[in-house]
């Protein structure tokens, strides 16, 4: 299988960002038919392939940054609105990402936030991910380097 050249790689990295095909050849250059072009690589398996693995890429780099604005994100907006007497004007505005439950009683207001603790636990899944990944890259490195060395 040949490596994708520049503009399928563009097509692909679309793609799975979410464009749909057509669009996602236009901007990766193919014109003046970019449906037609979209249906042709689409027929590819390679193309396929390179659009669900960088999927899959995509959705565990939002998922850690998901998970990274959980574990180290600011609850500074969310006791603001706590202490608050009333809405606060700029509530669109505000950092809310880290609470889970918000409750209203007549005693005051109860903030609940996700599990910190959780979201460091799966970033760190999702670090082991990737090492596990890479780790066979690695593995070929050292034996290719093994064999490179003068032996004496």
């Amino acid at each position: 299988m040949r490596p994708l050249k520049e503009k399928e790689s563009r097509f692909c990295r679309l793609m799975a960002e979410g464009c749909a095909p057509a669009e996602a050849a236009a901007r990766a250059g193919y014109r003046p038919a970019p449906t037609k072009a979209a249906d042709r690589l689409l027929a590819r398996e390679e193309i396929r392939h390179a659009v669900t693995r960088m999927e899959e890429d995509v959705a565990r780099r939002r998922a850690a940054a998901g998970y990274a604005r959980i574990a180290y994100g600011s609850v500074a907006d969310a006791v603001r609105l706590a202490f608050a007497e009333e809405a606060p004007a700029d509530l669109d505005g505000m950092d809310l990402y880290a609470v889970s439950e918000i409750k209203r009683s007549k005693t005051g207001v109860e903030i609940k936030f996700h599990d910190r603790l959780k979201a460091l636990d799966r970033l760190s899944e999702l670090g082991e991910t990737d090492a596990d990944r890479a780790a066979p890259f690695y593995r070929a490195l050292e034996q290719a380097a093994e064999r490179l060395e003068p032996r004496g």
